[in-house]
């Protein structure tokens, strides 16, 4: 049952409707398909976990799980059951404001790790830097 709410929660997170109740949002899930549609939202959650886990990857495998899940999530594809715009219309969740909420977190990353090499190679201990402020 944990598992279940700590899934829902997420799925709040991604799609951000944290202000209403899962079970308000996600209505369609007591349908007869509710077990397709279950299936859909692990898939979508595993899509951003994967995006997010190896967004910045230096194997091969890694990269390339990463760069399949990003063309995944970018394709407009509407003719496959499992495809990204496929599972977001039927959970009744704009495919844009995932794309655009994982571009922000992507950017936002990229200025950190930006920011820690800058502390690296000037000798500062982001640390230090941090207790200072």
């Amino acid at each position: 049952m944990g598992a279940s709410v700590k899934r829902k929660q997420s799925a709040d997170v991604y799609t951000g409707v944290a202000d209403i109740l899962p079970s308000q949002h996600f209505s369609k899930l007591r349908s007869p398909c509710a077990g397709e549609q279950a299936l859909m939202v692990a898939v979508l959650e595993d899509a951003i976990k994967i995006y997010k886990k190896h967004a910045f990857a230096r194997y091969f495998h890694t990269k390339a799980l990463f760069d399949e899940t990003r063309s995944w999530i970018l394709s407009d594809d509407f003719g496959w059951l499992y495809s990204y715009r496929r599972i977001c219309e039927t959970l009744d969740i704009d495919p844009s404001k995932i794309r655009k909420w994982l571009a922000r977190w992507f950017h936002d990353q990229c200025g950190e790790a930006r920011e820690d090499v800058l502390h690296k190679s000037a000798g500062i201990d982001q640390h230090a830097v941090e207790s200072d402020t």
